[in-house]
């Protein structure tokens, strides 16, 4: 490899394992494909990005038949790199490769992304075109995700994108909305996430989709308030975000295999 570069990569369905001298970004960009370290794996789908550091093992699986990567292999060497970090500070390596993980673009930089996508596919590969193409590119998109990096400290690259605190982090959120649920957008907002890494973290974390453990969570609070006898059946619907006592009936006994009514005669004495 003689210079930074961007390229495609059209993954499918294929998996494998593999590591490489030179660290890497791959941005989704068409489908989604799982990225795993031994750290932890999360799908990265458009707007998501694996930092991949040197000789880091990493493995990847395609989820669809089109899933595709746009990837940037970095060399070191090239001087170009040294461009991008002020005299005095921190390499590239040190700032943005010192540890594997996953990124969440910031929409301007995601639209960036694909107008790149749309240069190179509109370009034969082995044009000297596309060879100055997929230079100047790697070139700004490091740049940009640098750039982005800085601006937004919680976008450093972690392997656990909530954290540790993340499962009670969330617990409290819901837990502000119960009256108004939120949607898997909103969510992913509010944990600095892309959708479908949100969806993956919560189907590693719980076993659940965002949206079932959501509905979990309601339910917790149907129960103690049934439990307690403390609020109709009707309050306690609408306090869950619900249009209805019905579709809260359904919900609830899909959930707990009884009506709430019956539930709370366990606990309440007429």
């Amino acid at each position: 490899m003689h210079a930074t570069h961007l390229r495609r990569n059209l993954i499918a369905r294929s998996s494998g394992e593999h590591s490489h001298s030179f660290p890497q970004l791959l941005l989704g960009w068409r489908g989604e494909t799982h990225c795993e370290f031994q750290s932890g794996g999360l799908g990265v789908g458009p707007g998501d990005v694996a930092v991949v550091p040197g000789d880091e093992a990493h493995y990847f699986a395609g989820r669809q038949d089109f899933s595709e990567m746009l990837v940037i292999d970095l060399n070191l060497e090239d001087p170009g790199l040294d461009l991008l970090c002020p005299q005095g500070s921190e390499s590239l390596c040190e700032q943005m490769f010192h540890q594997p993980g996953f990124l969440s673009l910031s929409p301007d930089v995601r639209a960036l992304t694909e107008y790149a996508a749309g240069q190179l596919s509109a370009l034969p590969s082995t044009s000297p075109q596309y060879d100055l193409l997929s230079r100047q590119w790697a070139m700004m998109l490091l740049a940009q995700i640098r750039s982005m990096c800085q601006a937004r400290p919680d976008q450093e690259p972690v392997s656990s994108p909530i954290g540790s605190a993340g499962p009670a982090s969330l617990d409290r959120f819901i837990d502000s909305r119960l009256a108004s649920p939120p949607s898997n957008d909103e969510l992913a907002v509010v944990f600095n996430m892309s959708r479908s890494c949100f969806h993956e973290w919560c189907r590693r974390e719980f076993a659940k989709t965002p949206q079932q453990y959501l509905m979990d969570r309601r339910m917790k609070w149907a129960e103690y308030w049934l439990s307690q006898g403390s609020k109709l059946i009707g309050a306690v619907a609408l306090d869950l975000g619900f249009a209805d006592t019905a579709s809260f009936t359904r919900a609830f006994r899909r959930h707990s295999g009884c009506s709430p009514s019956e539930f709370r005669a366990r606990f309440v004495k007429v």
